[in-house]
């Protein structure tokens, strides 16, 4: 799958950014972000936009198997620290 998103037009003080320059960017904001916003967790599966909005890409295919993969691990934790889980 080709992850290049050049296609989309990027303003402001990203407007010089170079799509790897931009994906490094997300990968320092996004847990920031996820930091401020006191998010349960935050997930970055690597896909550009372009991917996500092109309804002919198996992006969706992804998503479930990652969150389920996800959920089992944070159980598994809990249930270690001697937690309950409510999943």
């Amino acid at each position: 799958m080709n992850r290049h998103d050049s296609t989309r037009a990027r303003l402001g003080i990203h407007s010089d950014y170079t799509d790897e320059d931009k994906r490094k960017t997300r990968l320092v904001e996004q847990p920031k972000a996820a930091h401020a916003g006191e998010y349960a967790c935050q997930i970055q599966l690597g896909f550009t936009s372009t991917e996500v909005e092109d309804r002919t890409l198996p992006v969706a295919d992804h998503v479930p198997g990652s969150v389920d993969r996800f959920r089992a691990d944070v159980e598994k934790r809990v249930r270690a620290a001697g937690g309950a889980s409510d999943g």
